[in-house]
């Protein structure tokens, strides 16, 4: 098993992967915290970013003019009579 793996885990901490496995060379407290960070939320940033790449994509997207609001479900009725007008 990687030792990333293993840091994944939410009960493991940084301190207890280095007794096991020992770094290849000395890293700062600061260091070690945000790679900790960074492995236990990997899957999160990865998928923030996603999401942010697509929102990128519909930034230049037009909606169309003669669009009706009343046949969107989801949008509360005061808020389909502001964009209809």
């Amino acid at each position: 098993m990687k030792a990333a793996d293993l840091l994944k885990r939410p009960e493991m901490k940084y301190e207890q992967i280095i007794t096991v496995v020992p770094p290849e060379e000395e890293i700062t407290p600061e260091v070690a915290e945000q790679v900790e960070i960074f492995i236990k939320y990997e899957g999160y940033i990865e998928k923030s970013m996603q999401q942010v790449e697509r929102m990128k994509k519909m930034e230049n997207k037009r909606i169309p003019e003669n669009i009706d609001y009343y046949a969107i479900n989801g949008i509360a009725k005061r808020r389909k009579q502001i964009l209809q007008q």
